[in-house]
Order: C-alpha cells, then sequence, then structure tokens
C-alpha cells in the first residue's frame, strides 16, 4: 500500500512541475488572431500586462500590434483590450471562458475593435 501511494506521489509531482493538472500562469492565457473566424496568424498571450509592440505572429509574418481581429479566451481570466500603448484609450473586455471571432462587429463593447489592439492586461 505504501508503494502505491508513493507512485501517485511522485507522478503527482511530476505532473505538477510541467504544470499538467495544476492551476498555473500558463493556465492565464488568451489566443489571440490575425483574421476573423479565429484563422491566420496566431499569438498565445500569457503576460499580467504589456503592449504589443515587437511581437509577431506564430507562422505569419507581421507585428501583432493593430493587427487583432479575433480572440479566443479559454481561461478564467477576464481580459482588456486596449488601443493606445501603455494601457491607455478606448478598451474591450473580453468576459473568461469567451471568444470573439469578428471584433468588426460587437454588442457591450466597442462596435468596432478590429486591428485596434495595442496594449493587453488582466
Amino acid at each position: 500500500m505504501k508503494r502505491t501511494s508513493t507512485a501517485v506521489t511522485v507522478i503527482a509531482l511530476a505532473l505538477a512541475f510541467v504544470g499538467i493538472g495544476t492551476s498555473t500562469a500558463s493556465a492565464r492565457s488568451v489566443m489571440l488572431y490575425q483574421h476573423k473566424n479565429l484563422s491566420g496568424g496566431y499569438y498565445n498571450w500569457t503576460a499580467q500586462y504589456g503592449n504589443l509592440s515587437g511581437k509577431s505572429w506564430f507562422f505569419e509574418p507581421g507585428s501583432i500590434d493593430n493587427a487583432i481581429s479575433s480572440f479566443d479566451n479559454p481561461s478564467s481570466t477576464e481580459w482588456f483590450f486596449f488601443d493606445g500603448a501603455g494601457c491607455t484609450g478606448a478598451y474591450y473586455f473580453a468576459k473568461a471562458y469567451s471568444e470573439d471571432a469578428d471584433l468588426s462587429s460587437n454588442s457591450g463593447n466597442p462596435s468596432n475593435f478590429d486591428n485596434k489592439i495595442s496594449c493587453v492586461t488582466i
């Protein structure tokens, strides 16, 4: 019996080390997409706060700054997307566990936030 409980403990520690089955910073992320319908280049944002200048799409050329057309938020974190550097200006509020496949047409947020996001924060 002791051997089984030791093995379970070792497995749990190994999973925690790689971030599986635990609440980690990587669980706080939002996927940002270059095009409508969660398509094109993407960027997995995990930072608590930051400007998008100098960041590039994965698998597509170009900057993500002012170039986001959709997002998927699979986490319990609520995100704010701002149109100004330093998280200033107009903002879009992304609820936990939400997505927007077309930032050019919204209700409850600015009506057109397509290609306007310059800063992300929680």
